[in-house]
């Protein structure tokens, strides 16, 4: 759209150039008609039209090729922006202050007065989160109302630093149900992925996601609708990772589909960026009045109707 515009406006001023040159030109030719011959010679009187003539053509290709030189001297000019006037972020990895790489030793995890915003400017979507997680528990988060795989290999998706072998990875893969699906791959763990992982159904690439936290050992893991988009076979086989591979992590799992949550040690439930429910599940369903039990009450309601409406 941005290109058609500037040809459209480069056109426009063409038109307008022709316009000029032309009356320039028929200006001339009155000159020499109406000046007396005493006064311009025929000689001068060719040359000048001769000249007017040329110069139409010197004039429209001068003009416009200013104009375009100027618009595309735009692009070098936010080019010199971006390396000169733009702030570079931090390096992966600040000298002097890198962790033991088997940080962390536990995973505990604690919030103190914790404000997110998705940018500056924006309303808060957390407002003084405060609360512990220890070690190994297992944390579900609901709320009233994916997995990034990155363009490369299946290898650079799963160790994109080259710090693992061939056999750490398959064992991930293995752990995580992915490796008889990868070894049938055209060229396995140098397979093409492309743009988010779009050859690999969601299922896959939340477990190939998995796979990727399982070969760093990480202490802390964050699942972000892991299951909102999936069958229930494949529900089935991530739950089943989850609860297998990562057993000895702390994990929180933010959910809307509730059930992925029913079998996390306590549940956190948060409404317009407040906590207002903390507690076991058992705790909280106990209580019919607890926000908790009543999504999920309307969340079975809900499911009901689908099924009824299904049958019809």
């Amino acid at each position: 759209m941005a290109m058609f515009l500037f040809q459209t406006s480069i056109r426009w001023t063409a038109c307008w150039l022709e316009v000029l040159t032309v009356s320039v030109l028929i200006g001339t030719c009155l000159f020499v008609i109406y000046v007396p011959s005493d006064v311009v010679s025929p000689s001068l009187a060719a040359l000048a039209l001769s000249y007017a003539l040329n110069m139409t053509g010197i004039f429209q290709y001068t003009l416009r090729f200013w104009l375009e030189t100027e618009a595309k001297f735009t692009s070098v000019e936010r080019i010199q922006g971006y390396v000169n006037g733009l702030a570079s972020e931090a390096p992966p990895i600040i000298e002097g202050r890198q962790p033991n790489s088997d940080w962390p030793e536990e995973g505990a995890i604690t919030f103190e007065n914790v404000d997110v915003r998705y940018r500056e400017g924006l309303p808060l979507v957390l407002k003084s989160i405060s609360l512990d997680i220890k070690s190994e528990e297992k944390i579900g988060i609901v709320g009233r109302t994916g997995s990034v795989l990155f363009v490369g290999t299946v290898r650079y998706n799963l160790d994109p630093f080259n710090s693992y072998t061939d056999e750490e990875i398959w064992s991930a893969l293995e752990k995580c149900h992915m490796k008889q699906t990868v070894l049938e791959l055209e060229g396995q763990l140098d397979a093409l992925v492309v743009e988010n992982g779009e050859n690999f159904s969601v299922g896959e690439r939340q477990l190939l996601c998995m796979s990727r936290a399982l070969l760093r050992h990480s202490k802390i893991l964050v699942l972000d609708e892991a299951t909102a988009a999936i069958d229930t076979e494949t529900d089935s086989l991530v739950q089943e990772t989850i609860k297998e591979a990562f057993s000895d992590c702390t994990m929180l799992t933010i959910a809307h589909r509730l059930n992925t949550v029913a079998n996390c040690d306590r549940i956190l439930v948060l409404h317009d960026g407040q906590i207002v429910e903390f507690d076991t599940p058992a705790n909280l369903l106990a209580n019919e009045m607890s926000t908790f039990s009543q999504m999920l009450r309307l969340q079975n309601l809900k499911l009901k109707k689908v099924r009824r409406t299904q049958r019809r």
